[in-house]
């Protein structure tokens, strides 16, 4: 399994906060990757449970879980896993709004996929670095069937003000 791959792990980042780093880092690659023939949803998820077990009070690593799981189609687990990061984190951040909007959207409570979704829209941007951050507005959108031009309108938005703390709000 991953275990075994991550042998090479330097010895001095063999404490759980550099090993959790680790594995949430590459389980992001391996979940997100613009690439599809580098993602590995499965080892996604096995990187990602191994990341929350060695920080489970770390928003990011469940925000990773999260992903992982919804890319894999588990729209439960991400759920538990999403709202996890939210209460663990300092709020609601854009992904975990847009992934809890989207998976709230294949289970089935629409009026939760459009809260998760407005949430999204009024959350803090990091900036406009992630570029595929950006591009999940859009898709939430249709997948909650919401307006598509506020989305337009709020990415290009921040984009135009990439510091940290702007509030994206939909017009």
């Amino acid at each position: 399994g991953v275990e075994e791959r991550m042998d090479a792990v330097p010895a001095n980042a063999k404490d759980n906060q550099s090993l959790a780093t680790g594995y949430n880092d590459l389980a992001w690659f391996l979940a997100t990757c613009s690439d599809p023939r580098l993602r590995d949803l499965p080892h996604a998820v096995e990187l990602a449970k191994m990341a929350t077990r060695r920080a489970p009070n770390q928003a990011q690593v469940w925000r990773t879980r999260g992903v992982a799981h919804y890319r894999q189609g588990n729209y439960r687990q991400s759920v538990d896993a999403l709202t996890h990061a939210v209460a663990s984190g300092t709020g609601v951040t854009v992904t975990d709004g847009l992934f809890l909007a989207m998976a709230f959207w294949h289970l089935g409570p629409t009026a939760a996929a459009r809260t998760w979704y407005q949430k999204a829209m009024t959350a803090n941007l990091p900036g406009c670095a992630d570029s595929a951050l950006l591009d999940r507005r859009p898709r939430a959108a249709a997948t909650c069937t919401c307006r598509p031009r506020s989305v337009r309108t709020a990415a290009h938005a921040a984009c135009s003000r990439p510091l940290r703390g702007t509030r994206i709000v939909p017009r």
